[in-house]
């Protein structure tokens, strides 16, 4: 399969569906078993309260972009962000916007001919990195014109757009062009100690990955990793303040490749994983105390359409020198919708199985497994026993699990879906599963945390979105 330009890659659906969005502040003090008090919801549905390690406060509504629900990030100072994808017919482009706790707001932010983009937050600031997209369809012998642009915000708002990177895409032939999943390329954007790194590959005649760093608010020069690789790559920050960043490598020699980089080094000559030599698709990266553990899907016949990917799951943590381990395998059955997340010196990893038609959607449960103490990942905790999906993890300020997903019924009541949490304690299995609120569409409800705040985001039939304080 030829790769996907960025062209087309926005779905057809409109800005007419409002996001709802829940922050859960977590309490430390007098909060063991208090279970998750509930306060001014409108319109949510909430199951009876479970009693969990800790408490978890909603708070009021508040209203938020409505659209097809991208990318989400959480600052340092409770600064909810969100891209929001505009899928009018012949439009593509996306909206930023930005909510803290207090209700204060930044103007939302509309950019025009731009694919999907990546988000980082480094502190207080947030970064927006997208391709351009580039106008009329691409004809051989007539090269048109791409760049990589970036926009910087904070609370006050986000500044001008930058360019990054200038190149012109070509349109390359299918049999010399890279595997492809039939994901539309995006670049990977990680924040480190208020410095920001970008990975991405041009779509070009030459096909590197490239990287490009910031040096306070603006960035630097492009530099090559002289190796090609798939549009996909991936990034990650480690607790010493270096980063690990991975991408699948190119269609001729199947595998991933990976390099460390350091704020006075940059990055180091990437080098093949070991145990890697079939094709990966839905790599994943997250760091935690100990490191930066990859994910991903390995084989040469993944089924399904791109988000709904099956093959068997592959890891590797943490290794020597703050590099990666070996390759190995997680989960033999056919899966898809990973989601890796690490916390202290824990890894989860929750993903959906697929049932004997080869679609992740076509679920037969979402799943969580963890590595503790650098151990191999554990056997898997089954999350919905019916049609959980588009899974999403995370760790709270105590070590545990946060993981949202979308459930649907078996028949008859299948079509009414909803979110669902569950919070999963480091040192156990148990769980009792909370619905949210009703899931507009089939997208995946996305989430993201700091040490005191969870924020938790999907697409709700109409209305406000909520917030939660501490």
């Amino acid at each position: 399969m030829g790769r996907m330009s960025v062209r087309g890659s926005l779905r057809c659906r409109g800005w007419r569906v409002a996001l709802r969005v829940v922050v859960f502040g977590t309490l430390v003090a007098g909060a063991l078993d208090a279970g998750i008090a509930v306060a001014g919801i409108s319109g949510a549905v909430m199951e009876a309260t479970a009693a969990v390690p800790h408490g978890l406060v909603v708070g009021r509504p508040f209203a938020l972009l409505g659209g097809g629900l991208e990318k989400v990030a959480l600052g340092a100072d409770g600064m909810a962000w969100v891209a929001v994808a505009s899928d009018e017919e012949e439009s593509e482009s996306f909206a930023v916007d930005g909510r803290a706790a207090s209700g204060h707001g930044i103007r939302p932010v509309n950019v025009a001919n731009a694919a999907l983009p990546s988000v980082a937050v480094s502190g207080s600031t947030a970064m927006f990195v997208w391709y351009t997209v580039p106008v009329g369809e691409l004809r051989p012998g007539h090269p048109q014109p791409q760049m990589l642009d970036a926009m910087r915000c904070t609370s006050s708002g986000c500044g001008p757009v930058r360019t990054l990177a200038r190149w012109e895409e070509v349109d390359v032939p299918p049999l010399q062009d890279n595997f492809s999943v039939g994901y539309p390329a995006q670049p990977a954007v990680v924040g480190v100690d208020g410095q920001f790194v970008v990975l991405f590959e041009p779509e070009s005649a030459q096909e590197m990955m490239d990287w490009v760093q910031s040096d306070g608010s603006t960035f630097g020069s492009v530099h090559s990793f002289g190796m090609a690789g798939e549009p996909y790559p991936v990034a990650a920050a480690q607790s010493d303040g270096s980063v690990i960043a991975a991408w699948p490598g190119p269609f001729k020699s199947p595998g991933i490749e990976w390099s460390r980089w350091s704020a006075g080094a940059g990055f180091s000559t990437p080098q093949r994983l070991g145990g890697t030599t079939d094709y990966a698709a839905d790599l994943v990266a997250a760091g935690d105390g100990s490191g930066v553990a990859l994910a991903w899907l390995q084989g040469s016949n993944c089924g399904g359409a791109p988000g709904l990917l099956t093959c068997p799951v592959w890891a590797a943590l943490p290794g020597a020198g703050g590099g990666l381990g070996p390759a190995s395998r997680v989960d033999s059955p056919a899966a898809g919708q990973l989601s890796l997340a690490g916390g202290d010196g824990v890894f989860a990893l929750a993903f959906a199985r697929a049932t004997i038609s080869g679609y992740a959607d076509d679920a037969q449960g979402t799943y969580l497994e963890r590595s503790i103490n650098g151990q191999p990942f554990n056997r898997p905790v089954d999350l919905d026993a019916d049609t959980g999906s588009s899974p999403a993890v995370t760790f709270d300020g105590h070590g545990d699990a946060l993981v949202v997903w979308r459930h649907e019924p078996p028949p008859p009541n299948s079509g009414n879906s909803t979110v669902r949490l569950a919070l999963i304690a480091r040192t156990g299995d148990a769980f009792t599963p909370i619905t949210l609120g009703v899931d507009a569409y089939d997208d995946s409800p996305l989430i993201a945390s700091t040490p005191n705040q969870t924020l938790i985001t999907w697409q709700s039939p109409g209305g406000t979105g909520v917030l939660a304080t501490p």
